[in-house]
């Protein structure tokens, strides 16, 4: 049983969009966008994407900067 949860877990993975931090750089907050999985579900990650640039555009209106993430 558990090597199914295993591999639906590893299936849906492979459709994650990368996440994004962004910090805050008068308060030091730091928040996290993404990593939206919407393969498992039948879905592209087309909507994925998007959700992600939605979430970054509505930190950056609020002061928000992106900090890039070690590779």
């Amino acid at each position: 049983m558990k090597v199914v949860f295993g591999l639906i877990a590893v299936a849906m993975l492979a459709g994650c969009v990368p996440s994004s931090e962004l910090k805050n750089p008068k308060t030091g907050e730091t928040v996290t966008c993404g990593a939206y999985t919407l393969r498992g579900l039948g879905m592209s990650d087309a909507p994925a994407t998007s959700r992600e640039a939605n979430c970054i555009a509505d930190y950056k209106k609020q002061g928000y900067v992106e900090v890039k993430l070690p590779d």
